[in-house]
C-alpha cells in the first residue's frame, strides 16, 4: 500500500514537473513571439515613417515643379518675351549656329559665375547669423578687403559685416563698414544706403551728423515716410517727434494725432486723432478684437482707448485676462461697465498669449477677427484701412499692417538690433481675417513665441501666398510700447533666434508639418485643445517638462538621410527601450547651406516618440551623450545646449591624429559646457 502511494506521488510529481516544463516552454515561446511582434511593429513603424517621408518629398518636388512651370508661363506670357520674339526667331534661323552657341554658352557661363559669387556671399551671411560667426566673419572681411573681387561683391560683404557689428553693439566698426561702401560705390544717395548710416550714428549719439544725412536724403529722394521717421529719431522734444509722425499721416491721407490733455506731456496714453469721421460704408461688418492680457494693469488702457476711437464702431473687444497677478481685470471691468462692446474673460491658469487668443475665439461673434497687444496704440483708421483692403480684393481673406516701436514718450526705437533699411516693421499681431477660415485653419498653436508667424504661414499654405495683404507698408498704423521684459529680448526666445536658436528650430518644425500633410484639412488646429501636430522645442511649450533630464542625448548633423545617419542604430535602440531622448542639430560649417532643415524622418520620429529638440543655452542633464558625424566638431558653434553629463562619447569612423581629436573634444566641451574629462573619443 505504501509503495502504491509512493508511486502515485512520484507520478504526480512527474506530471507537475512536466507541466512546469511545458509552462516554461510556453513562456519562452511567448517571449520570443512578443519579441518578434515588437520587431515587426518597429519595422512597420519605420516603413510608415519612410512612406510618409517619401510622400512628403514627392509633394515638395511636385510643388517645385508647379512653381517652375508657373514661372516659365509668366516669362512666356510677359511683354518682354513677346517683344523679343522676332529677335529670337532671327537668331534661330541664322546660319552661324556654332558661333551663336559658343557666345550663348560663354554668356551663360559668365552669368552663372556671378550668380555663384552672389549666392556664396548670401550663404556666408547665413553662416554668420547661423552660429558660425567666428569663421564666416573672417571670410566676409577677406572679400570686402580684396581688390581683386568685383566691386558689387565687396559692397555686399561690407554690408553684411556692418550689420553684424551693429547687432554686437560695435557701432564704430559698423559705421566704418558703411562708410567703406560709400567710398567704393558709385551709387547715388538712396534710402538703402543712408538709413543704416543714420541708425548707427544715432547709436553713437552723433545726432547732428544723422540729421545732416537725412537732409541730404530728403533733397535727393523727396518726402518719404522712412525719411520722416528718421527725422523723428533725431528730435529730442516729444512735440517735434509728433510733428514728423503727423507729416507721415497727412502726406498719406490719414488723420493726424494730437494730445488729449494739453497740460499733460505727450505719451502713448495722451494721444488721439484730431478728427474722427466714422466710416459708415463698413459698418455692415462686425469686427472682433482679441486682446490677451497678462499683468497689463498699467498699460491696457492705451490699447482700449485707441480701439474705442476707431473709425469703425461695429466692434466687439474681448479681453482675455491670462491669470494676471495685478489689477488688469479691475481696469478692464471699469471699461466693461461703461461700454457693452467690451467683454472680459478670466482664465484660471496662465498659458500665454496664443492660448489666451484661442480662448477668446470661442466667444467671438464678428464677421472678421483681429488681435491686438495689450500695450499697443492703434491709429484710429487702422481697422478701417485693413478691412477696406480685404473687401476690395475678392481673393483676400486677411490683411496685416505695420508698426514702429516707441517708448511711452513716443521716442522711437532703432527698429530692433537688425540693421536694415526701414524703421517700419511688419506687425504680425495686426492680422485681420475672415472668420470663415476658422473652420479650415482653426486657432493658433499654443506656444510661447512665434505663433503668429506659424498662423500666418498656415493660412497662406492653405489659401495661397496672396491671400493675406500687406497694407500701407510705409505708414505706422500701430505704435508698440517697448518693454524690457518682452520675450523678444530674452536670451533663449529673442528675435535673433530666428536665425540661430529656438525660433529657427520652431519655424523648421512647422514648415515640415505644413509641407508633409496629405490633405489641407490636416492643418486644422482645434482652438479648444492644446495638442501637438508637429515637434516643438521644450522652451517654447506652454507646459514645459518639470525636469530637463534625458536618458540619452544625440548631437549630429541631422540633415543626413535615415540610412546614412551614423546614429541610426543607437537612436532606434533608445526608442525601442522607451528612453527619454533629446537631439541637437549641429550643422557642418563647410556645407554650402547650413540653413538646411533636418531630414524629414527626424521630425517624424520626434513627433511619434516625443523626442525633444534641444536649443542653444537650454540647460539639461543627460545620462549619456553621443556625438555622431564627428567632423562637425571641427567648427565651433556660437552656443549649444548646456549639458550636465559625466558620460559623453564622440563616435568616429576614421582614424584621426591626436591634435584633431583634442580640438574636437575641446570644441564640444566649450559649446555645451561639458568637462573634458567626461568626454571620450571612440572609433
Amino acid at each position: 500500500m505504501k509503495n502504491h502511494d509512493t508511486n502515485k506521488l512520484d507520478h504526480k510529481k512527474d506530471t507537475i514537473t512536466n507541466l512546469i516544463d511545458l509552462i516554461n516552454d510556453l513562456e519562452t515561446d511567448l517571449e520570443q513571439e512578443q519579441r518578434l511582434e515588437k520587431e515587426l511593429e518597429e519595422k512597420i513603424d519605420n516603413l510608415q515613417i519612410d512612406h510618409d517621408v517619401t510622400k512628403a518629398q514627392y509633394k515638395k518636388e511636385l510643388i517645385k515643379k508647379k512653381k517652375a512651370e508657373k514661372k516659365l508661363s509668366k516669362v512666356e506670357n510677359s511683354r518682354s518675351w513677346k517683344l523679343t520674339f522676332p529677335v529670337r526667331q532671327f537668331l534661330a534661323t541664322i546660319g552661324n549656329n556654332s558661333k551663336r552657341r559658343k557666345i550663348s554658352t560663354e554668356n551663360s557661363s559668365s552669368d552663372n559665375t556671378l550668380a555663384v559669387k552672389d549666392d556664396s556671399l548670401k550663404l556666408l551671411n547665413r553662416k554668420l547669423w547661423g552660429g558660425f560667426a567666428e569663421y564666416a566673419l573672417e571670410e566676409l572681411e577677406k572679400v570686402k578687403q580684396s581688390p581683386t573681387q568685383p566691386k558689387g561683391e565687396r559692397i555686399k560683404a561690407a554690408r553684411f559685416v556692418a550689420r553684424w557689428y551693429y547687432d554686437k553693439q560695435e557701432y564704430k566698426k559698423a559705421l566704418e563698414g558703411l562708410y567703406f561702401i560709400t567710398e567704393i560705390s558709385t551709387e547715388r544717395i538712396t534710402l538703402n544706403r543712408i538709413i543704416p548710416e543714420v541708425k548707427v550714428l544715432l547709436k553713437l549719439n552723433e545726432v547732428e551728423v544723422a540729421r545732416h544725412k537725412l537732409l541730404k536724403l530728403l533733397d535727393h529722394i523727396g518726402v518719404d515716410s522712412e525719411v520722416l521717421l528718421g527725422f523723428s529719431h533725431v528730435e529730442s522734444h516729444p512735440e517735434e517727434r509728433m510733428k514728423w509722425l503727423n507729416l507721415i499721416y497727412e502726406k498719406n491721407g490719414f488723420e493726424q494725432i494730437q494730445k488729449i490733455t494739453d497740460a499733460s506731456p505727450i505719451s502713448l496714453q495722451n494721444i488721439e486723432s484730431r478728427k474722427i469721421d466714422k466710416n459708415e460704408n463698413l459698418e455692415q461688418y462686425k469686427v472682433t478684437i482679441l486682446i490677451p492680457a497678462y499683468n497689463a494693469g498699467d498699460s491696457i488702457h492705451i490699447a482700449l482707448n485707441s480701439l474705442l476711437n476707431q473709425t469703425i464702431t461695429n466692434v466687439e473687444i474681448i479681453v482675455v485676462d491670462d491669470f494676471s497677478t495685478d489689477n488688469t481685470a479691475d481696469v478692464v471691468q471699469s471699461y466693461v461697465d461703461n461700454d457693452t462692446r467690451i467683454k472680459l474673460i478670466k482664465k484660471e491658469i496662465n498659458e500665454g498669449a496664443y492660448a489666451a487668443r484661442n480662448t477668446g475665439l470661442q466667444y467671438a461673434t464678428g464677421d472678421y477677427i483681429t488681435v491686438h497687444d495689450s500695450d499697443d496704440w492703434s491709429h484710429p483708421q487702422k481697422l478701417e484701412t485693413q478691412l477696406r483692403e480685404i473687401v476690395r480684393h475678392p481673393n483676400a481673406i486677411g490683411s496685416i499692417s505695420y508698426l514702429i516701436r516707441v517708448y511711452d514718450d513716443l521716442f522711437p526705437l532703432n527698429a530692433g538690433t537688425v540693421l536694415n533699411e526701414r524703421f517700419n516693421i511688419m506687425n504680425y499681431s495686426s492680422l485681420l481675417f475672415d472668420r470663415k477660415i476658422l473652420s479650415v485653419v482653426g486657432g493658433w498653436d499654443s506656444v510661447r513665441v512665434a505663433g503668429d508667424s506659424e498662423f500666418v504661414w498656415r493660412i497662406e499654405k492653405i489659401f495661397g501666398n496672396e491671400s493675406i495683404l500687406r497694407v500701407e507698408p510705409k505708414i505706422p498704423l500701430s505704435l508698440a510700447l517697448s518693454a524690457p521684459q518682452s520675450l523678444t529680448g530674452q536670451k533663449t526666445t529673442n528675435i535673433k533666434s530666428i536665425h540661430f536658436g529656438l525660433r529657427k528650430i520652431y519655424r523648421n518644425c512647422f514648415q515640415w508639418w505644413h509641407d508633409s500633410v496629405n490633405d489641407m484639412d490636416e492643418l486644422y488646429l482645434d482652438p479648444k485643445k492644446i495638442n501637438r501636430k508637429f515637434p516643438c522645442p521644450s522652451p517654447n511649450l506652454i507646459h514645459k517638462p518639470e525636469h530637463n533630464v534625458y536618458d540619452v542625448v544625440f548631437i549630429a548633423d541631422f540633415t543626413f538621410d535615415r540610412d546614412e545617419q551614423p546614429l541610426k542604430e543607437l537612436m532606434d535602440d533608445a526608442i525601442a527601450y522607451g528612453k527619454s531622448i533629446g537631439i541637437y542639430h549641429w550643422p557642418y560649417y563647410q556645407e554650402d547651406d547650413i540653413n538646411q532643415p533636418m531630414a524629414d524622418y527626424v521630425y517624424a520620429l520626434a513627433l511619434k516618440h516625443n523626442i525633444r529638440l534641444l536649443v542653444p543655452n537650454e540647460e539639461i542633464e543627460a545620462s549619456k551623450l553621443y556625438v555622431g558625424t564627428s567632423h562637425i566638431l571641427d567648427y565651433k558653434l556660437e552656443s549649444g545646449p548646456k549639458i550636465n553629463t559625466t558620460d559623453a562619447e564622440i563616435l568616429n569612423d576614421q582614424k584621426e591624429n591626436k591634435a584633431v581629436i583634442e580640438q574636437r573634444i575641446e570644441n564640444l566641451a566649450e559649446v555645451c559646457s561639458i568637462q573634458t574629462k567626461a568626454i571620450s573619443y571612440k572609433k
